[in-house]
C-alpha cells in the first residue's frame, strides 16, 4: 500500500486522537470496517489515553475502556476513500461548487454549478437531491447561501473566539530492536503490556494554572509515534526543534503538571522518559532526523442554520458549521456523529412520490433538531475550558467567568477520579463520547465533586 499524501489540509500530518463513538459509527456504516483498518496501518485497541489529567494520573482496572481506533488521519482518509470508490453507484466529480440554483419557490436547492478541475473555464450544471456541505472551515455552504440573491435564505448568526491554539508534530519511527526492551515494557509498568497493542504512550494535561502547554505520544500506524505538543497562546520558542527538544519539553510539562515532582519519584514517569530517551539514542545510531511540523490554528466558532430560512434539502456536517478547539481530539468524531445523524435522518425520512426529488421540504429542520444536541456539548465544553486559559480571544460581551463552575467541577471529578477507578471510567467514557455529558453529574458523583470543590482541591 503506497503512503497517502496530503497538503492542503493543514491538520493532515498532526497528531490525532479518535474516541470510541468513531469506532462504533464507522462499524455501523462500513461493512468489515476492523479488517479494513488492519490493512490500512491501523489497530483497534482499548481507549487508554494514558493520562495525566494535572497531577492526577488516571488508571484503570484492564478490561474497563471502550475500544477505539489508533490510525493517522491520512490513512484512515485513504481508507474511507478506497471504500467510497468501491460503491459502484457514486460518481467523483473534482472541482469547486461555485452557485447554487434555488427552485421557483426558493424552497430548496434545484441545481449545483461546479468549476471542473478538468476545464477550469467551464461551469458544469448538476441537479442537486441534496447538498452536504463538507468543506470545513471554508464554510462554502454559509457563501453560497447567503449570496443567492432573491430566496431569502440567511442570513445565519456566526459567533467565534479564539483560544489561539498551535502546535507541532513528528513523526518518529521506532527502530525494531525497541520494540520488546523499552523501559515501559521491561519494568512491566501498569497500563503497557507490548509494543503490539501499544496505542497511547502518554498524554499529559496540565490544569490552567500549571501550564499553558500540553503534550500526547500516541502510536497511530505500524512503525511510527505520533509526538504532539502544543497549547494556548504559545510563543514561537516553544516550538521542539528536535527530538531531543521534544524530551525536554515533555519533562517539563509533566513536572509543572505535578506540582514540581520530579520523574525519579515516580517509577511509570521514569520508565515513560527513559523510554524516550532509548529512541532517540536509536534515532542518533540510525542517523535518522525526525522533523516537526507546525500548525497554527484559527478561531473556533458556530454557524446557527436554525436561526434563519434554510433551503430543504441542505445539510452542513463537521467542521463546515461547528469548529472546537483542536487540542480536546475531537474533531473526527464530531464529523462522524454529523454523519449518522445524517444517516439516521435519511433512514427516518418518509420520502415523497414526485418528480426530481423526494426530499420533504422539512428535511433540513428535521437533521439540525437531530444533529445539534449531539454536537453543541462539544462547543459548550471546550468553549467553558478556553475561558479559563490566559490569551482566549472571547465572544464580544462575555466574560472568562463564563463556564468557572464547570472547570472547577471537572477539577473536583478529576480528584474523585485519582482514588476512584470506576469514576475514572466514567469520565474516559464521557471524553470518548460512549457516555453523554449529564453521566458525570449523576448524583453520587455529583456531591463528591462539589464536596472536592468546597474543600478548595
Amino acid at each position: 500500500m503506497s503512503e497517502p499524501t496530503r497538503t492542503r489540509v493543514a491538520q493532515s500530518e498532526q497528531i490525532h486522537g479518535i474516541q470510541a463513538i468513531s469506532l462504533h459509527i464507522l462499524r455501523g456504516i462500513i461493512p468489515g470496517f476492523g479488517e479494513r483498518v488492519l490493512r490500512f496501518g491501523g489497530r483497534i485497541l482499548e481507549s487508554n489515553g494514558q493520562l495525566q489529567l494535572g497531577a492526577t494520573d488516571i488508571q484503570f482496572a484492564p478490561g474497563t475502556l471502550p475500544d477505539t481506533i489508533f490510525i493517522s488521519r491520512l490513512s484512515l482518509e485513504h481508507l474511507l476513500r478506497d471504500y467510497i470508490q468501491e460503491i459502484p453507484n457514486i460518481d467523483t466529480v473534482q472541482g469547486v461548487v461555485a452557485g447554487v440554483v434555488p427552485d421557483a419557490t426558493n424552497g430548496r436547492i434545484a441545481k449545483v454549478i461546479v468549476q471542473p478541475k478538468s476545464n477550469e473555464t467551464a461551469m458544469v450544471e448538476f441537479n442537486a437531491a441534496m447538498l452536504v456541505d463538507c468543506s470545513g472551515p471554508a464554510a462554502m455552504g454559509l457563501k453560497l447561501l447567503e449570496k443567492t440573491q432573491g430566496t431569502g435564505w440567511g442570513p445565519y448568526p456566526k459567533l467565534s473566539y479564539d483560544p489561539k491554539i498551535s502546535y507541532a508534530t513528528a513523526l518518529v519511527p521506532i527502530a525494531d530492536r525497541l520494540r520488546k526492551t523499552l523501559p515501559i515494557f521491561t519494568r512491566e509498568v501498569d497500563g503497557y503490556s507490548s509494543y503490539e497493542k501499544l496505542g497511547y504512550l502518554k498524554s499529559v494535561i496540565p490544569n490552567a494554572d500549571q501550564d499553558d502547554r500540553i503534550a500526547c505520544i500516541i502510536r497511530a500506524d505500524d512503525n511510527n509515534l505520533m509526538c504532539g505538543v502544543g497549547g494556548w497562546d504559545l510563543s514561537s520558542d516553544m516550538r521542539p526543534l528536535s527530538f531531543s527538544d521534544y524530551i525536554q519539553q515533555i519533562d517539563s510539562i509533566w513536572q509543572n503538571a505535578t506540582n514540581g515532582a520530579l520523574a525519579a519519584e515516580d517509577p511509570s514517569r521514569a520508565a515513560v522518559m527513559d523510554s524516550l530517551r532509548a529512541i532517540e539514542g536509536a534515532l542518533i545510531e540510525d542517523e535518522v532526523v525526525p522533523r516537526f511540523k507546525f500548525c497554527k490554528m484559527g478561531p473556533c466558532y458556530k454557524i446557527d442554520y436554525s436561526k434563519a430560512p434554510l433551503p430543504s434539502n441542505f445539510v452542513a456536517v463537521g467542521d463546515s458549521f461547528l469548529r472546537v478547539n483542536p487540542t480536546f481530539g475531537q474533531g473526527v468524531s464530531k464529523a462522524l456523529v454529523d454523519v449518522a445523524s445524517l444517516n439516521g435522518a435519511l433512514l427516518d425520512t418518509k420520502l415523497l412520490d414526485r418528480q426530481g426529488w423526494s426530499l420533504p421540504d422539512t428535511f433540513s429542520s428535521e437533521m439540525i433538531a437531530r444533529q445539534y444536541p449531539r454536537v453543541m456539548h462539544m462547543w459548550d465544553s471546550t468553549k467553558d475550558s478556553d475561558y479559563g486559559r490566559r490569551g482566549t480571544e472571547l465572544i464580544p460581551g462575555e466574560s472568562s467567568d463564563l463556564g468557572r463552575f464547570g472547570r472547577n467541577y471537572w477539577r473536583g471529578i478529576v480528584r474523585i477520579a485519582s482514588r476512584d477507578k470506576a469514576a475514572a471510567v466514567g469520565i474516559i467514557k464521557s471524553l470518548q463520547l460512549i457516555a453523554p455529558p449529564l453521566d458525570l453529574l449523576r448524583p453520587s458523583l455529583f456531591i463528591r465533586a462539589i464536596w472536592n470543590v468546597v474543600q478548595g482541591y
